[in-house]
């Protein structure tokens, strides 16, 4: 019998996990990698601001997108396993790389 969350089966949660983590990972790079370097010293203060915030909207958006796809992959353990260890995969073995790589 397989669980289902609303209309969403176990299988289509998996299937959706793997989305979002590949989804959440781009996101979350582009929230941090659009606020490396410094901005041209003749834009206004108001845009670079702005700028900050998007980062800021993208960088939480990913976290969430991540998030997202742990539980979903939780949900669907036992019914599409490998599916969802390769969803936890993704989420963790880059985090504990970049975390190595700042540590070291």
């Amino acid at each position: 019998m397989i669980r289902k969350l609303g209309s969403l089966s176990a299988s289509s949660a998996a299937n959706l996990s793997l989305i979002f983590v590949a989804v959440g990972w781009l996101v979350a790079a582009y929230g941090v990698l659009s606020q490396l370097g410094d901005p041209n010293p003749h834009i206004p203060a108001a845009v670079i601001e702005n700028g900050r915030r998007v980062s800021g909207a993208m960088l939480g958006t990913g976290i969430l997108l991540l998030l997202g796809s742990v539980w979903l992959s939780g949900y669907s353990f036992v019914h599409a396993r490998w599916r969802a260890s390769i969803t936890i995969v993704a989420c963790l073995l880059p985090a504990i790389v970049l975390f190595i790589s700042a540590v070291s």
